[in-house]
């Protein structure tokens, strides 16, 4: 992943995460995220370190 990131640390996370955190209002993406509700509650935030770690729920 650095060689399309760089040296940065990233983790995957719930996007009303992202909006409580940042007091944002991102209107319908939180209810949209493709992350599962299952994964969201029972874990903490996603250690990304390849590609293999990335959660896609698909529909």
């Amino acid at each position: 992943m650095d060689k399309v990131f760089g040296k940065r640390t990233l983790f995957q996370v719930p996007v009303a995460d992202i909006a409580h955190l940042t007091g944002l209002n991102l209107g319908p993406l939180p209810s949209a995220d493709r992350l599962p509700i299952g994964v969201r509650t029972a874990r903490q935030w996603t250690l990304l370190e390849s590609y293999d770690d990335i959660t896609v729920h698909a529909s």
